[in-house]
């Protein structure tokens, strides 16, 4: 997990602006890695967001045969963890990101714009 940068506010609004695609290896614009469940959910809170649900279901999709004993709801608190490092912090993880993170609607979304 990557610690909170100065410059992840810039990097989180322009990726917002104009998303770029992530690359097949790597990392993405806050550094986390494009393989990995940050990075999911990272790209599931660019536009108008997406229901906890939604995303629970995505990372159930994508990570059930590295977890074939999770169901959706299971991915819920991974998400609420990863909400608490990209804002004010979770303590499970390295320092936060500092980043504005909405809820409008039902559907969590970075709160640029």
């Amino acid at each position: 997990m990557s610690a909170g940068l100065p410059e992840d506010v810039v990097n989180t609004v322009a990726q917002m602006q104009s998303p770029t695609p992530m690359p097949p290896v790597g990392s993405n614009w806050l550094r986390h890695g494009v393989t990995t469940q940050a990075c999911l959910i990272d790209s599931m809170l660019l536009g108008e967001g997406h229901m906890l649900d939604e995303i629970a279901h995505e990372l159930y999709r994508v990570f059930q045969v590295d977890h074939p004993d999770r169901q959706p709801a299971d991915w819920i608190p991974r998400i609420q963890s990863h909400l608490g490092h990209l804002t004010d912090g979770d303590p499970t993880y390295q320092e936060p990101h500092h980043l504005s993170v909405v809820e409008v609607g039902g559907r969590w979304r970075f709160g640029y714009f």
